[in-house]
């Protein structure tokens, strides 16, 4: 079976590259985007213009999907637009999917911009070290069902980052 996943932010950094990344590991992908023709231009995705909170396009993007990846977050916008979007749109997000029969399997993938950096920051020094000397948890991955956190810390490009987050989600 041919995996179908929504991707919202298709559009971002991180978002077409999960897109990408998920067609080369053949997936199909549904693109969810505000502006038309800002979807990847990409053999296996398919462009869906609109947001979570239209109660048109939600359902019927979600209907038949194997997974559902969120990478929105309108940091150009107004605070407004943020909160709409983000807050309110993902929560109608998980919903849908949860209504449509998507399992609610949750990477969190905390970027070291946001968490900040030092020799004692929880989650972006100590939790990662941790992490690196028990190997354990680093080759579970995802697990179905449950959240797994992902920090984004690393020596390699973020480019690099995102491409793994798309071999995570598609599970090759």
């Amino acid at each position: 079976m041919t995996a179908s996943v929504v991707v919202t932010g298709a559009n971002g950094f991180v978002g077409a590259r999960v897109c990408r990344a998920l067609v080369e590991r053949g997936a199909t992908v549904r693109a969810v985007v505000r502006r038309p023709g800002t979807a990847p231009d990409v053999d296996g995705v398919e462009e869906h213009v609109g947001d979570f909170l239209d109660p048109e396009l939600a359902p019927a993007v979600v209907a038949g999907a194997t997974a559902v990846v969120t990478t929105v977050h309108p940091m150009g916008d107004d605070r407004e637009t943020q909160q709409r979007v983000s807050v309110e749109g993902t929560a109608a997000l998980a919903r849908l999917a949860r209504d449509a029969g998507v399992g609610l399997t949750r990477v969190l993938v905390r970027p070291p911009a946001i968490l900040g950096s030092g020799d004692t920051s929880i989650w972006n020094t100590l939790r990662p070290a941790s992490m690196r000397d028990d190997g354990d948890e680093l080759a579970a991955g995802p697990v179905e069902g449950g959240c797994t956190a992902v920090n984004v810390a690393g020596a390699e490009p973020a480019s690099e980052i995102a491409d793994g987050l798309g071999q995570a989600i598609s599970g090759t």
